[in-house]
């Protein structure tokens, strides 16, 4: 009696203590970038005379400014005017960044992001065919547009996985496992091809990313460890998994070795699976490629090169399931590693790290509308579907996935 009324409760703590944590996240972004666009005067020695709250009127990053203050009175900042003894430095807020953010950008992203999403239903068509379960195409990507959509409800940034698991499980009742399988492991080789990306960067850019080389370098190596345990029946042998599945409970057990038996049908497409992790590393370019011309847009005054090694660990840490999309986290992050390692590409700034975290978290914003955008189409798919997955379906199946057979 005791164990079965702390169950109920377990599970409502769980959603409770991630709501919280995101919640806190949230406040601390807000509360640590620039709302308000800034004029800051220094004097003839650097030092900062004055900082007064003004609104940009019209672009922001020119060679002349018009800002208007709170009085009406509007100056012109221009950086030819500037000498010796008159130096200005405009900051903007969150707002004037997102605004001076050219359609044409965000059209670009949007395309780049709309090919990534066919690559992955690719992909994970292909991995369907390997396993045996065949269904058209078109019916991969309308399930994949239905899972992007259920990004939106369900926590991390993969959560729509689960969402169409279901779908595809429905659709094949008799290949309900491989079926299942399929998703998985589709997941998994996005993992590995964007693991490997981040890891090829940090590795290429020095020094600098030195302690977040590490932890690439650890996810790698425990990566490349699961990854042959899970096609090499020695190695699971050798690290006394099968003695370690002997103890678990009948149904967890049955399940795992139903997995790998499914997992088996991909041990004979090693060269296409190393073919589509591969690929997945030019697909996860073209994804950071997005947020590039994004934050070009926005003027965030990034290199190419770092792009490439911030982003990837982004993604990687938004996708653990704590809040949809990785809402919060993904903010937290921009904000946090870009004010780290990218302030100093802004000089001798005052406020630099500041400055970096407002761009960050804009650039964050504008991506996930691109993102969101993205996942409504999924949600017109959704409406021509006659039997849709509901948020019970999705309880359910989360907390019975040893079930499946």
């Amino acid at each position: 009696m005791k164990s079965a009324a702390k169950s109920p409760l377990r599970r409502s703590a769980a959603p409770l203590l991630k709501a919280v944590l995101v919640i806190g996240l949230v406040i601390y972004v807000l509360t640590s970038i620039d709302w308000r666009d800034n004029l800051i005067s220094y004097d003839e020695f650097g030092f900062i005379e004055y900082t007064k709250p003004v609104t940009v009127v019209g672009g922001w990053n020119r060679p002349d400014v018009t800002v208007r203050t709170d009085s009406g009175e509007k100056i012109l900042v221009s950086t030819s005017a500037q000498s010796a003894t008159v130096k200005w430095e405009l900051t903007p807020g969150l707002i004037t960044y997102i605004k001076n953010c050219s359609a044409l950008y965000i059209s670009l992203a949007f395309l780049l992001v709309l090919s990534s999403v066919l690559f992955g239903s690719a992909r994970w068509w292909w991995l369907l065919r390997t396993s045996d379960v065949r269904i058209p195409a078109f019916d991969a990507l309308r399930y994949t547009f239905i899972g992007i959509f259920g990004n939106n409800f369900v926590p991390g940034q993969t959560g729509g996985d689960l969402v169409k698991a279901i779908y595809i499980m429905r659709r094949c009742p008799d290949s309900k496992l491989k079926a299942f399988v399929s998703v998985v492991v589709d997941r998994l080789l996005g993992l590995a091809s964007l693991v490997l990306l981040a890891t090829i960067a940090i590795t290429w850019s020095g020094e600098r990313f030195h302690f977040l080389a590490v932890g690439i370098w650890s996810v790698l190596a425990a990566g490349l460890v699961v990854g042959a345990a899970l096609f090499s029946r020695r190695l699971r042998a050798a690290m006394f998994v099968d003695l370690l599945l002997k103890k678990t409970p009948d149904r967890i057990r049955n399940l795992l070795q139903q997995i790998e038996q499914a997992i088996h049908l991909y041990r004979g497409r090693k060269l296409g699976v190393c073919v589509w992790v591969a690929a997945g590393i030019l697909n996860h370019a073209v994804l950071i490629t997005a947020v590039m011309v994004l934050g070009y847009g926005l003027g965030v005054g990034v290199p190419v090169s770092e792009y490439f090694v911030l982003v990837p660990i982004i993604n990687l840490v938004s996708a653990i399931p704590i809040a949809p999309q990785g809402w919060g986290i993904g903010e937290a992050l921009y904000s946090n590693l870009f004010a780290a390692y990218e302030a100093v590409h802004l000089g001798d700034i005052a406020g630099a790290e500041q400055i970096m975290r407002t761009r960050a978290v804009a650039l964050s914003l504008v991506y996930r509308v691109v993102l969101t955008v993205i996942s409504l189409l999924g949600g017109l798919v959704l409406l021509g579907e006659k039997h849709r997955v509901t948020a019970e379906d999705v309880e359910r199946e989360s907390a019975g996935a040893t079930d499946i057979d």
